[in-house]
C-alpha cells in the first residue's frame, strides 16, 4: 500500500517518540521503536537489535548526568518514499538541557538519517544514524522564562 499522509504523521510521531523515549531514559520504549533486528548507528558505535539498544540506553542513562533532564527536538523532517513499505527520513534535532527550573541551554545539534520500514500497522526505525553533530560549535544558548512568578 503506497504511504499516505498518515503514515507521513505517524512516521514524523515516530522521531518524537523516540526524543520523548530517549530524555526519559526508557529502554523499553526506545528498543520498541525499532524492528527486531533495527540498528542505531552512532558515534559510540553501532547498536543492532533489541537487547543492544536496551543496552545503549542503560549505558547512557549511567553515564550522563544529565539524563531524565533533557529535551529533544525534532525538525525539518523530510520523508522520501523508497517503496510502498519503506521510507527515507533525514531530521535535525536540538538537544536542551535544563539548567534549573526556568532554563534550558541548547547543549547539541544533529542531524538524523533513517530507514524506516512498515511493521504491521505502524512504522518503525529499521536503521537510524546520527550524521552529524554540532556540539563543538554550539555557542551558550538559552531559553528563559522570564514570566514574574508569585
Amino acid at each position: 500500500m503506497p504511504v499516505t499522509g498518515a503514515d507521513r504523521a505517524y512516521i514524523q510521531e515516530l522521531l518524537a517518540r523516540f526524543g520523548r523515549a530517549w530524555d526519559r531514559g526508557d529502554q523499553d520504549a526506545v528498543a520498541e521503536l525499532f524492528t527486531p533486528d533495527g540498528e542505531f548507528v552512532t558515534r559510540g558505535g553501532v547498536f543492532h537489535g533489541t537487547e543492544a539498544l536496551r543496552a545503549m540506553t542503560r549505558a547512557y542513562v549511567r553515564q550522563m548526568p544529565f539524563a531524565g533532564r533533557t529535551q529533544h527536538w525534532v525538525t525539518n523532517v523530510v520523508v522520501e518514499e523508497l517503496d510502498d513499505d519503506k521510507c527515507s527520513v533525514t531530521s535535525y534535532c536540538g538537544a536542551f538541557r535544563e539548567i534549573d527550573t526556568n532554563s534550558l541551554a541548547m547543549t547539541m545539534m544533529s542531524e538524523y538519517a533513517d530507514i524506516v520500514v512498515r511493521s504491521g500497522d505502524r512504522w518503525r526505525f529499521a536503521r537510524r544514524e546520527i550524521v552529524k553533530i554540532y556540539p563543538d560549535r554550539l555557542k551558550s544558548f538559552v531559553l528563559q522564562d522570564d514570566r514574574e512568578t508569585s
